[in-house]
């Protein structure tokens, strides 16, 4: 037997934290199936050029940070149709193909995805409508299918973001 698991993690403050995937059954003292655990580092490029992440406390404008969510199965089942989301936060936007593994959906408002590459019609000034790709800096949230989960296993998503500033698009 399956159980469908809804994984989502909620990034209300700008900089990480711990999230579980079902949140009835922790209020009710009983271990999540599904367990869901946020990281943010700071993206740091050091003088050689190479990259290094170091703990994200604090994140100023023009700064990248990465976005890991580990999620494990810790039943003792199988979770059918895991499908893990990851939220860009406030005051931020999404690096171009930066968010690995590549996601399938997007969201331009965090509830509604769509495959990506997003697109959305515009009118154009006389009258015509045409279909657009959406910008990846649009995008308010990513989902994955990792479709399903034996137990004891784990997936890892993650993606990188930029803190939007008064220069910055």
């Amino acid at each position: 037997m399956t159980r469908r698991v809804w994984a989502i993690v909620t990034a209300g403050c700008v900089l990480g934290g711990l999230a579980w995937a079902d949140v009835p059954q922790r209020l009710l003292g009983n271990k999540p199936d599904l367990e869901v655990q946020l990281e943010t580092w700071k993206v740091v490029r050091q003088a050689d050029g190479q990259e290094s992440l170091e703990n994200a406390q604090r994140a100023f404008p023009g700064e990248v940070i990465q976005y890991d969510a580990h999620y494990v199965n810790q039943s003792d089942h199988i979770l059918g149709r895991v499908s893990p989301m990851l939220p860009i936060p406030e005051g931020m936007v999404m690096v171009p193909d930066s968010a690995r593994p590549a996601p399938q959906e997007a969201s331009l408002d965090g509830k509604t995805f769509e495959s990506i590459p997003v697109k959305r019609r515009v009118t154009m000034p006389g009258g015509e409508i045409v279909e657009e790709t959406v910008a990846p800096s649009e995008y308010r949230a990513l989902r994955w299918h990792v479709g399903d989960m034996a137990a004891g296993k784990s997936t890892t998503v993650s993606v990188r973001t930029q803190v939007l500033g008064n220069d910055l698009p």
